[in-house]
């Protein structure tokens, strides 16, 4: 533990990225909290399971369709003032949400286009967000720095879910959604007090630069296998959880037999396993080669969809089952984590920094689309079998896809790296 913290230690005097960390650490909790009180809001609004379907779905797209042509647009632009300005719009549009509530005049058709436009702002903020971290960042704390970043973030955001609850009952939907417009303000401060050097000089931004610079940056990705590999085990990632976040109410009621307080408490234990395994990244990383960490996770999905279901048929305890499976879950959360700070820590260390914005913005679209490919998918196999037969299914896809990488030399040049 000495030789973790040693290692935290050099990031005392990254000053600037800790004005980033704080930021963060803001947006998350107001994202929480919104996640809670927005899904209650709507409920309220409408009453409507379509309705929430349709927000979520309005929600997505801009991250899916747009951020990859956005990224461009960033990249041409100081990345700090990106973030400031989108912080502020956004902190508006939530804050509009809430009184418009409060006044009875929100609709949710309202709700649904505030929805769109609030995506369409942070498809702007996210890829400016992640290219802004190696210009504050020296290149020999990227583990230490990215890993810590998500650590916070992952805490603060189980923090936020857990009071979200009381803050609601204490101030009401509209205050809680108030308190979130209130983090972006804050954020948008914090961000505006960072200093660092930025070359903003010749990138006047017009319709050909626009797709001249879009262009290089598809032609980045391509030319790059290793990076290509890299954004598929991501998606990847992302497409294998679905499975499990779409049917967890089921399996909670038909397998383990048990309510709505053991989803809290999975949840819980995928956070701190989420939390523990960001914070000890930078140990992980030199003890366990990259390649077999990527491999691994694969394999350990496979393990942990087969005997989720497995456990509670083979053993006679429920509460012994129940136990071994929540410990499962820690260990998914863990690994994951550490695999996805890898991935951050890949892009943040190997992708040109000109070219950051583009690059992560695509990452991330590629991330966030397999989502909904996912579940359109689950949907459709739930008319022809069981939740069982998804979860084990995905379990052996994942151990083929484990097999697979096995043999890639774009993965063993990781290690190389």
């Amino acid at each position: 533990m000495k030789q973790l913290l040693d290692k935290y230690k050099t990031l005392s005097d990254q000053r600037q990225y800790h004005k980033i960390i704080a930021a963060n650490i803001v947006n998350r909790f107001g994202d929480a909290i919104d996640q809670i009180a927005f899904t209650w809001l709507v409920y309220e609004l409408t009453h409507s399971a379509l309705w929430s379907t349709l927000v979520f779905g309005v929600n997505m797209l801009p991250t899916v369709l747009i951020q990859p042509f956005a990224g461009a647009i960033v990249e041409r632009m100081r990345k700090q003032n990106v973030m400031v300005v989108c912080d502020i719009i956004r902190g508006i549009l939530v804050a509009g949400i809430a009184f418009g509530y409060v006044f009875g005049i929100l609709q949710p058709w309202i709700l649904l286009a505030v929805t769109f436009l609030n995506s369409l702002v942070e498809a702007m903020r996210v890829p400016a967000g992640i290219a802004i971290v190696p210009r504050l960042l020296d290149k020999q704390c990227f583990d230490t720095g990215v890993s810590l970043n998500s650590s916070c973030s992952r805490a603060m955001e189980l923090i936020g879910t857990g009071a979200a609850g009381f803050i609601i009952a204490l101030i009401g939907v509209h205050g809680a959604i108030l308190l979130d417009a209130l983090t972006f303000f804050m954020s948008a401060g914090i961000i505006a007090l960072i200093r660092y050097q930025e070359e903003t000089k010749h990138r006047q931004l017009n319709v050909h630069s626009y797709f001249v610079t879009l262009k290089e940056g598809f032609h980045y990705i391509m030319k790059s296998d290793t990076l290509l590999v890299i954004c598929l085990i991501g998606a990847l990632l992302n497409f294998f959880t679905t499975p499990l976040n779409s049917v967890l109410p089921s399996y909670i009621h038909e397998v383990l037999r048990s309510g709505s307080e053991m989803l809290s408490v999975l949840s819980i234990a995928i956070s701190l396993g989420s939390i523990l395994g960001s914070f000890l990244y930078p140990l992980i990383a030199e003890k366990i080669s990259k390649r077999w960490l990527l491999i691994g996770i694969f394999m350990f999905e496979a393990v942990f969809y087969i005997l989720i279901i497995v456990l509670p048929y083979a053993l006679t305890s429920l509460l012994l089952s129940q136990f071994l499976i929540l410990v499962l879950f820690f260990i998914i959360g863990f690994l994951s984590a550490a695999c996805s700070t890898y991935l951050s820590v890949y892009l943040t260390s190997h992708v040109d920094v000109d070219y950051m914005a583009r690059i992560s913005a695509t990452f991330n679209a590629c991330l966030c689309c397999c989502i909904p490919i996912a579940s359109t998918i689950i949907s459709l196999l739930l008319n022809i079998t069981n939740f069982v037969v998804i979860i084990l299914g995905t379990g052996f896809l994942s151990l083929f896809v484990a097999l697979c990488m096995l043999s890639l030399r774009s993965i063993r040049v990781l290690d190389e790296k």
